[in-house]
């Protein structure tokens, strides 16, 4: 019997899956215990007004940045017959709109001044400016990076600009620069960052203006960059809104408490985006592809509810002792967001996967129901406080995620069902994990000293992650040996 092609490919492409995995994820664990250790001490020194003026910078660097490639990034990894001179094309017209969009930024920093009514934000956006021609630099290599699966020099990349980002903003609230610590961290992260995967790269692209090559790529980056547009105003509607109607020091504890809930998001999403896009393009058969995606349910349903909501009941006790007493408007946003996060997560998860595809319309349509949905919700809740506008997600994204994965199933021709029953067990174990972990809390004192509430974080976290263990071990046995079969994989074992 003669071997087929498709075999070896689909092992070596597996294969390089793992071995990314590997890499990113284990440099990005060490990471986060790392800059996690660095931001628990930053937090204390700085205020919730200097995390409410960054957040509300962030409104418009991060928009520049979704705007300057045009959904290019992706579209490099996942296009596989590019010339050398489209690459340089793409460089030159990333690192032009950065320059350009930095140029606004710089230029209508004194009106968003006046309109958040927030005189230090013209200042800090003018020197925020600086982080588009960064991130520029960074999206023809990543993307080369990422096509060739060199995942171990983007994984120390990162490992070594995060450090440094941490370690320099330490530094900066150390001494008393309030918000040009964050911002002055970022800049040099970005830096190192750069500097560094340019250095991994092995044919750098060189510049040239010949755009006429870019134009099939960027009329099909239109979807992403639609997708971009939307996704922003829907993710980033609830900082507009309580930065203007309630100031930066509200909305500090609310982008701190979101931050903090997205950052497992960040990690996790970012580990496996940058492995499953080149993946899934190279499948060609919808069998493979939808296999592809429950098995990628199924596995990060596992890991995703009990991280999230767990971390979510230890929050009530952990963050108090954590942060100190000036933090604890972070609880309720922080549980909301935990709540909601696994939902986003196999939604992002899945939206990358669909990317690698090449069904862009498919992501696009996604969003815009997000933004049908979330966006009135917001605009409603936000004018009663930071906390309503958290529990609006609990209300709302339920719903997305719902209308989302039937027109995934509709798109791969497979039911509803099969996309979300792998969710389900994970749902209900985790949820009585939760239950018991809650208990724990509150059956502790009301008013407990320092010691006993290290104990009680201790206590209600051992008891849900060993119950979560036990009952999914028991009642889930094939998900739980499959997932416990990557996890060795990962390990190298």
């Amino acid at each position: 019997m003669v071997p087929t092609e498709g075999g070896p490919v689909r092992e070596a492409s597996g294969q390089s899956a793992i071995s990314g995995l590997r890499w990113i994820g284990s440099v990005r664990i060490v990471t986060q215990i790392v800059t996690w250790s660095m931001t628990l001490i930053t937090v204390r020194l700085l205020q919730p007004h200097d995390y409410g003026v960054v957040a509300t910078a962030g409104l418009f660097t991060v928009f520049a940045n979704l705007l300057l490639d045009g959904g290019l990034s992706l579209l490099l990894v996942s296009e596989r017959n590019l010339s050398d001179r489209q690459l340089g094309a793409a460089f030159s017209w990333v690192l032009i709109a950065a320059c350009l969009l930095g140029g606004v930024i710089v230029a209508t920093a004194p009106l968003a001044a006046l309109f958040f009514k927030t005189p230090d934000l013209a200042r800090v956006l003018q020197v925020s400016a600086l982080q588009l021609p960064l991130w520029a630099l960074l999206v023809v290599p990543q993307a080369l990076l990422t096509r060739t699966m060199h995942f171990r020099e983007m994984a120390l990349a990162q490992f070594v600009a995060s450090v440094v980002q941490g370690g320099v903003t330490l530094l900066m609230a150390f001494v008393g620069a309030a918000y040009w610590a964050l911002v002055t961290g970022i800049l040099v992260g970005a830096c190192v960052r750069t500097a560094l995967q340019w250095r991994a790269v092995r044919a750098p692209p060189r510049p040239n203006l010949d755009f006429s090559g870019l134009r099939p790529l960027l009329s099909k980056g239109s979807h992403l960059l639609g997708q971009r547009v939307v996704y922003f105003f829907t993710g980033d509607f609830d900082t507009l809104v309580l930065g203007r109607l309630a100031g930066p020091t509200a909305l500090g504890s609310y982008s701190l408490a979101k931050t903090l809930a997205h950052t497992a998001l960040d990690q996790l999403s970012g580990v496996v985006n940058q492995v499953s896009v080149p993946v899934f393009a190279g499948k060609h058969e919808v069998s493979e592809q939808v296999a592809g995606l429950v098995q990628l349910i199924t596995l990060v349903a596992l890991l995703v509810f009990p991280l999230f909501w767990i971390a979510g009941v230890i929050s009530q006790v952990a963050f108090p002792l954590l942060f100190g007493a000036r933090w604890e408007k972070l609880i309720v946003p922080f549980m909301a967001f935990s709540f909601v996060l696994p939902f986003r997560s196999i939604y992002t998860l899945l939206d990358s996967a669909i990317v690698g595809t090449g069904r862009v319309s498919t992501t696009f349509k996604n969003m815009l129901t997000w933004a049908a949905v979330m966006i009135p919700l917001l605009l409603i809740s936000a004018r009663y406080g930071s906390n309503a506008a958290a529990c609006s997600w609990i209300v709302g994204f339920p719903v997305v995620f719902w209308f989302s994965m039937r027109r995934i199933g509709t798109v791969f021709s497979t039911g509803f069902r099969k996309l979300v029953s792998p969710m389900l067990a994970p749902v209900c174990i985790t949820a009585a994990a939760c239950a018991l972990g809650e208990g724990v809390i509150l059956s502790g004192p009301r008013q407990p000293s320092q010691f006993a509430q290290m104990a009680q974080v201790a206590a209600a976290g051992s008891v849900s992650v060993g119950s979560y263990w036990l009952l999914t071990r028991w009642l889930t046995p094939g998900p739980y040996l499959q997932a416990q079969r990557v996890l060795l994989r990962l390990v190298g074992r």
